[in-house]
């Protein structure tokens, strides 16, 4: 009997060690980039741990997008004729991955809204070939507001930036940060877009008036359009804040965020339960558990703002 439950135990990596499993992955970004470099990394590490060992029992096929569209769409149609088991799909790569494939199983991360996208069902059952990890968290919009009046505590005016295309998210986002806001005096108001065109806009018309500062959801759009973004709020001079930790690492002043690099190594896990026979679609969305504060001093100086030592010694990451 104790023989056989051995053998019982040993069973689940013994029988998918008979031949190598293919994992693509469409990382954004680039290699050189220290932060998206570590992003895959854990990812790599993470896997490792759970048995799937490259050159072993695992090949996986990476490709870098470096943020284009177009690069994008032919290497995710280039990795769905590999025909891997998985693909791995963060942020923006899991649009031209789920154009390209409806059968392959899908691994997203770090999409904020994935049931207001339209990527998946709901989050207790997505259904399809796609499941993943949300990158928000509603609450997360009141800390928001409180860094705001932390690090611009003359703030009187709130411009809050809303996707105009995100039917789920964007209420539930005004309502978490309408609350705050009131509550520490100051006066919210919205400007919903669709465009960078429409986002300096937005920016450009509400420095017309003083004492103003922004808050910036974590929704894809912003994140898609970070350069112009935090370009706009830099020539007003105005103190913004974010949900999304790319835009601070592109310039923004401070971002609170679902700490990314977790969720690359809680995203190995699901990658193990689909390779081992579990369907993507009966695995529920998983939220953040984990987040990070991320400041830029560089910014904080071109801006004139002071971090307060309180502050710092608080932050995950600090951009000298």
């Amino acid at each position: 009997m104790t023989m056989l439950g051995g053998a019982a135990l040993a069973w689940p990596l013994a029988a998918y060690a008979d031949r190598v499993r293919t994992v693509a992955v469409l990382m954004q970004g680039s290699e050189t980039n220290p932060r998206t470099a570590r992003m895959f990394e854990v990812l790599r590490r993470s896997l490792a741990d759970l048995g799937w060992r490259e050159g072993v029992n695992l090949k996986i096929e990476l490709r870098w997008a470096q943020n284009d569209s177009e690069r994008s769409r032919r290497y995710a149609r280039e990795l769905v004729s590999l025909n891997p088991e998985v693909i791995v799909a963060p942020a923006t790569s899991l649009t031209p991955v789920r154009e390209a494939t409806q059968s392959i199983p899908v691994v997203f991360l770090l999409i904020a809204d994935p049931v207001g996208q339209g990527m998946v069902a709901s989050l207790a059952h997505p259904g399809g070939n796609v499941t993943g990890f949300a990158y928000m968290e509603f609450s997360t919009g009141g800390k928001l507001v409180q860094l705001l009046k932390e690090i611009a505590p003359e703030t009187r005016r709130l411009l809050v930036l809303l996707d105009a295309d995100s039917a789920t998210s964007t209420p539930q986002w005004w309502h978490a940060i309408d609350d705050a806001a009131r509550t520490l005096g100051m006066e919210p108001e919205r400007a919903s877009v669709r465009t960078e065109d429409e986002i300096a806009a937005a920016i450009h018309r509400f420095a017309e008036a003083p004492k103003g500062g922004i808050v910036v959801p974590p929704q894809s759009l912003m994140v898609a359009h970070a350069a112009r973004l935090t370009a706009a709020v830099a020539q007003e001079r105005l103190p913004a804040v974010y949900g999304a930790s790319p835009i601070a690492t592109a310039g923004g002043l401070i971002s609170y965020a679902a700490d990314a690099i977790d969720q690359f190594k809680r995203a190995a896990s699901y990658i193990d339960r689909i390779l081992r026979g579990e369907k993507a679609g009966d695995l529920p969305i998983e939220e953040p558990t984990k987040f990070e504060l991320i400041v830029n001093l560089k910014t904080a100086k071109a801006l004139g703002i002071e971090i307060s030592p309180n502050l710092l010694a608080q932050a995950d990451e600090v951009i000298e």
